[in-house]
């Protein structure tokens, strides 16, 4: 666990991690040269169903003989871009919000926020690299929404990264979506012909209503060999824990034991929802205490993916603020301490007790933090 190595060595203050005065890291940023960047786009998921999600893994890689940075991360300056079947020109990917986490999104978010504390500098054969899923355009209201892969064909996706001089660095990806058959080609016509419905498969975090348990259970009970099946059961399970209605035959235990079995059911299922099922069964196990081998999968399997990153932003953030409310409460009984120290041992640790809540100490070490999270060796 580097981490843990790095950030208990960060009393007083951090150190070898250069901020600007004013505690902003990209304070000197320039647009550096793209010549010794290189973007992949890797499609998880080449060959996905009508209805299904698309996962994609954006990776920014220093090919060159030289250090490059400081840089914004890949997720913060993504732009994604899709051409269907019969369409010439690509179009934006509106909003996937409801699927991920916007991937041109930062700032506001616990991800956002501790990207920005980063200067993020890649060293030769070092990558900065982030996964996230999405399918479909989300409207005002479930009748508004629009799969982003509605019908089978040739799919293209074209990533961009704006953080370099242009021209930008560009890729792009290959998506072979199926027709249906058998058991899928059943679920998928159960869906055509209800847009809730597919709502509540395609997006991982809306609630589905009470009207469409009992055909989510139908999908899951009757279809359990369809590919649709692990967007069902995380979909059934949503309903269980956060509906706020009555379900028949559930209640209580009975029906908390019913969303833990269909989450662990999903998890088995490497589908484009995967991260979000094991975040879900992490906060689930809470209760528990059987977190720890969920974590150990999602450090293993997802550490770039998005919805991992805002969790994990959100621990390492707290845990910053948790230190150095730790650290002031030390210094405060050092300095008042009866009867008071030397006044040569006093003054570096009153400085240091003024500086501590400092834009720029916060910045230092969420950046000692951050950085292993999202900086790696390319394998």
């Amino acid at each position: 666990m580097m981490w843990r190595v790095l950030f208990l060595a960060l009393v007083p203050l951090a150190a070898g991690i250069a901020v600007p005065a004013d505690g902003n890291p990209l304070a000197d940023y320039v647009l550096p040269d793209p010549n010794a960047l290189t973007l992949k786009v890797d499609v998880l998921e080449p060959h996905p169903l009508p209805f299904q999600a698309i996962r994609l893994r954006v990776r920014l890689s220093n090919t060159g003989e030289k250090d490059v940075g400081p840089l914004y991360p890949v997720d913060s300056n993504l732009g994604v871009l899709l051409k269907g079947p019969g369409q010439e020109e690509f179009r934006p990917i509106a909003d996937t919000h409801q699927s991920s986490v916007n991937p041109g999104f930062s700032g506001t978010t616990a991800r956002g926020q501790m990207n920005d504390s980063m200067r993020l500098i890649l060293h030769p054969g070092f990558e900065t690299s982030v996964s996230f899923s999405f399918a479909a355009d989300w409207g005002r209201g479930r009748d508004a929404v629009k799969p982003i892969i509605g019908v089978p064909g040739s799919y293209v996706v074209k990533c961009y990264y704006s953080g370099v001089k242009r021209p930008y660095l560009e890729q792009v990806g290959q998506i072979k979506v199926l027709e249906p058959s058998g058991a899928d080609k059943t679920v998928f016509e159960m869906l055509s012909l209800n847009k809730s419905l597919a709502a509540a498969l395609m997006s991982p975090r809306l609630v589905p209503e009470k009207e469409l348990v009992e055909e989510l259970s139908r999908i899951v009970e009757r279809h359990s060999e369809s590919s649709y099946a692990a967007y069902a059961k995380f979909a059934l399970a949503r309903a269980l824990l956060f509906g706020k209605y009555d379900h028949p035959s559930l209640a209580g235990e009975a029906r908390d034991g019913k969303a833990l079995s269909l989450l662990q059911e999903a998890s088995l299922d490497r589908f484009p929802y995967h991260t979000h099922v094991l975040v879900a069964l992490r906060d689930h196990l809470r209760k528990h205490d059987a977190t720890a081998k969920t974590i150990d999968l999602l450090n293993r399997e997802h550490p770039d993916a998005m919805e991992w990153l805002e969790e994990a932003a959100k621990s390492q953030r707290q845990n910053v603020m948790d230190l150095i409310e730790k650290r002031r409460k030390d210094l405060r009984d050092i300095i008042f301490n009866d009867p008071p120290l030397p006044e040569a041992v006093l003054k570096p640790l009153t400085r240091e007790f003024s500086e501590i809540n400092s834009k720029e100490n916060i910045s230092k070490l969420c950046a000692v933090k951050w950085t292993p999270f999202r900086v790696r060796q390319v394998r």
